[in-house]
């Protein structure tokens, strides 16, 4: 029998044992109702509870730390240009602009000036710079929008379902990941809405345009104000029917969201 050394540990030395039908898939519906487990530090003591519970275990004075960070879908499997040989990228370290450190395999074939597509190669490809140290490799990703959201989006159970029914990719690009994400572009369009109405009189009373904005200024100098008021209202309604279309286009984007009436 092998005799292991102090300090010296295998991975299969951490191996359990967990049935696949204790592994959960989807998020309860209700998320407080997920299981907590407590260790009573002074007596040694587990109980279980549920989050739910979590405030009779709080006193005051007591640190709450909240862990809202994601995780980053690091591992990324690709094909090489030209040849078209799969290979696989380890995001390791972020260096700004677009560039990252990287574990590449093979490592023989990723040398610098390989070119690397990810999927159908419209929505992210890669560019390998330089040789790093430790065999790493100096990465620069070409892709457009937010580089963790489109990781994200190309993660996600749909896309990883859609692939496994042998959707073509540019379908999936179009249908599953592009509506997805257009969904938090439309969100910032229309909260800049505010910004860019309120600057039209800014603007207008510079370059003495007429328009709705300088005709505002002009009446609250003149102190008009039935043209105030209608210039409040004028707005007002443009708020209002910015966010009801925003929000039809919400129900386009996404087929989870309904509206009103609408059965699930």
């Amino acid at each position: 029998m092998e005799q292991k050394g102090e300090g010296h540990l295998k991975t299969s030395d951490f191996d359990f044992y967990l049935p696949e039908e204790l592994i959960a898939q989807t998020p309860l519906e209700r998320r407080d109702a997920s299981r907590l487990l407590a260790l009573d530090k002074e007596t040694g003591a587990v109980s279980h509870h549920h989050f739910y519970d979590l405030p009779q275990f709080l006193r005051p004075g007591d640190c709450l730390v909240l862990n809202n960070s994601r995780v980053l879908p690091a591992r990324l499997i690709g094909h090489r240009l030209p040849g078209g040989g799969a290979c696989e990228v380890l995001l390791l370290t972020d260096k700004g602009d677009g560039l990252w450190e990287c574990l590449v395999r093979p490592g023989r074939k990723l040398k610098p000036g390989t070119q690397v597509v990810f999927g159908d190669g419209s929505r992210l490809t890669a560019t390998v710079e330089a040789e790093a140290a430790g065999g790493n490799r100096l990465v620069r990703f070409h892709y457009e929008g937010i580089f963790l959201e489109v990781l994200e989006e190309l993660g996600k159970d749909y896309v990883t379902g859609a692939r496994a029914r042998g959707v073509p990719f540019s379908v999936i690009l179009r249908k599953y990941v592009l509506r997805s994400c257009l969904s938090a572009i439309l969100t910032l369009m229309a909260l800049s809405l505010g910004s860019l109405l309120g600057g039209t009189a800014i603007v207008e009373s510079i370059f003495m345009w007429d328009g709705v904005g300088k005709l505002a200024v002009d009446a609250i100098n003149m102190r008009d104000y039935p043209v105030i008021q209608a210039y409040v209202v004028w707005m007002a309604v443009i708020y209002v029917a910015v966010n009801l279309i925003t929000d039809l286009c919400y129900r386009a984007l996404d087929p989870r969201v309904r509206l009103g009436g609408e059965k699930a």
